[in-house]
């Protein structure tokens, strides 16, 4: 702890120096031991019934970084980590153990500002809190110049991206001598709501024979290529192989879902229509068999100035494989690459998992916004794609939407959505800006039958499914008319329609003119009367009785399409 002390009080000194410079020669650099680090601890033990006050006492450590007269892209503090072996780490660590009363922030985040904030090169606008995620998928590749199958280790002749090095990836030979290609593959979806585990690989009478198991399956369509690199396959190790009564050759493969599974299907495929819905009609497709190895060890093979800044002998090493000292086992001369994760966890941007175990007095959301500045124009913004699901499906990698759902509820609640306060122009409003493309917005309810209620491309709001309508007790007002087809009624009845003394015809005109005259209308005379309906047309009808009105008689009538 001495030496720690004697350390930052170095630094002080030379930082009280650099100060008077203003442009110092290079940063201050600390070198701390790579394994138990460095550690800065404080204990506040004040006097007996004293206390600190609210908001106003020194941190621990205080970063400071005025910027007061030039424009600067820099920042407080910058983390940068180069992981290349299998780990469960963190970058950055906040716990707090919490005893007492207090109102605790975890983290602080608060942004004061009087410019524009955006940058006047347009990267972005302000943000406290900014998540990006990004596959990368310009792999290692390179040549084989050395390889020991006794000793495991490999080493490569200079090749490109060797930064991206790491253990728990498999190293695939791109040699197409070593290859076993494979034309008359089929698949099935691997089905499930989550996790897809089903489904296996089949071929008729394959290339493929049992010893295959232990190296490397990747179908081998464009389509299915990772798009952002240069013919990049997803590679599966193949954990089995098996054939049927038919002759038909079966592979399955190993995935991970807390651990290796073995047993299971490809992965999902970017394009549906490469699966085989029935295996009478397979959708054969093109797949390449190779030899692979597991890496294990990249400490001597990542180039990289940050990992191995003085250089490295470009030596990696390899688990035992099943095929070592067979004609397909790597050599000098084979082209090589490692593998992207073929089925990879996508990062979550934002995880809160929630184990409270006592009641509270207050409601305490998850998030917690409230505007009291200016109108903003959302609390959630969802983007992605063109919005338009035809265009998406024609020019997505996928040929799918970017979300299979915006939102998902799959816990029960008291209430689902409350709107506390006056929405202004709609609670919910379904802008359907592709009703032409026979995309109508629905709301849906499955049960025994599936259910809908929405509107149709002729704008007709629209209740599907083998349903009745109950309003239990409540009454249906202001409609125009009742239609058994899509056309509309325009009208629904005439009460207390005048007739002449003595007039044995009454004409009808219609307030709003039908769209023809294929409705079917009831008419009710006030006196002892039996009617007929001679003529009717989109502009009203006409009808007859067999005894003449009298004095005060009038006509009730109801339209039904």
């Amino acid at each position: 702890m001495r030496r720690l002390l004697l350390i930052l009080a170095g630094m002080t000194a030379l930082g009280t120096a650099l100060a008077q410079d203003p442009e110092p020669a290079g940063p201050v650099r600390l070198w701390v031991p790579q394994v138990s680090g460095m550690e800065i601890s404080r204990t506040l033990n004040l006097a007996k019934g004293t206390s600190l006050p609210h908001w106003n006492y020194q941190p621990l450590l205080t970063l400071k970084n005025p910027m007061p007269d030039r424009a600067n892209e820099g920042g407080i503090l910058s983390l940068d980590t180069w992981s290349h072996n299998e780990n469960q780490t963190f970058d950055f660590m906040l716990w707090r153990h919490n005893y007492s009363q207090g109102d605790n922030y975890l983290i602080d985040a608060k942004l004061e500002y009087m410019g524009d904030g955006h940058s006047t090169t347009g990267n972005a606008n302000s943000a406290l809190y900014a998540a990006i995620t990004e596959s990368d998928t310009a792999l290692f590749r390179g040549v084989v110049e050395a390889w020991d199958p006794a000793t495991g280790e490999l080493t490569y002749q200079p090749g490109a991206r060797a930064d991206t090095l790491g253990s728990g990836r498999p190293l695939i030979n791109l040699n197409p001598a070593k290859w076993i290609v494979v034309t008359n593959a089929y698949t099935f979806h691997p089905g499930g709501a989550i996790l897809g585990w089903g489904g296996t690989t089949r071929a008729a009478n394959a290339a493929w024979t049992p010893d295959v198991v232990g190296r490397y399956f990747a179908l081998d369509e464009p389509d299915e290529y990772v798009p952002g690199g240069d013919t990049v396959r997803r590679w599966f190790l193949i954990t089995a192989c098996s054939t049927d009564s038919n002759g038909v050759r079966r592979l399955s493969f190993q995935r991970h879902w807390w651990g290796a599974k073995d047993g299971q299907g490809l992965g999902r495929l970017y394009h549906s229509n490469l699966y085989t819905p029935d295996e009478s009609a397979p959708r054969f497709l093109r797949a390449i068999i190779a030899p692979g190895i597991n890496v294990y060890d990249v400490s001597e093979g990542v180039q990289s100035p940050h990992v191995n800044s003085n250089g490295c002998p470009r030596r990696i090493r390899l688990a035992p494989s099943p095929f070592a000292g067979t004609a397909v086992d790597f050599a000098p001369g084979d082209p090589v690459e490692q593998a992207v994760g073929p089925d990879p966890f996508k990062p979550v941007s934002f995880r809160s998992w929630l184990w409270d175990a006592v009641p509270g007095l207050f409601p305490a959301p998850i998030f917690d916004i409230a505007n009291q500045g200016v109108s903003r124009h959302a609390v959630l913004t969802v983007e992605g794609g063109s919005g338009s699901l035809a265009a998406d499906r024609t020019n997505r990698i996928d040929h799918a939407p970017p979300w299979n759902m915006m939102l998902n509820f799959s816990a029960a609640s008291k209430i689902g959505l409350v709107f506390g306060g006056d929405t202004a122009h709609a609670a919910l409003l379904f802008a359907q800006p592709n009703l032409a493309d026979g995309f109508p917005q629905t709301i849906r309810w499955n049960g025994l039958l599936p259910r809908t209620l929405g509107v149709n491309t002729a704008g007709a709001l629209t209740v599907s499914g083998v349903m009745p309508l109950n309003l239990a007790g409540g009454t249906i007002t202001g409609t125009a008319g009742l239609s058994a087809t899509p056309t509309p009624a325009r009208n629904r009845r005439g009460l207390r329609i005048g007739v002449e003394p003595g007039a044995a015809r009454l004409s009808v005109v219609f307030p709003e003119q039908e769209h023809d005259a294929a409705y079917a209308v009831r008419v009710r005379p006030s006196w002892l009367a039996e009617t007929a309906v001679t003529q009717q047309t989109e502009k009203g009808f006409t009808v007859e009785f067999d005894r003449p009105a009298g004095p005060g008689g009038a006509v009730d009538w109801a339209l039904v399409r």
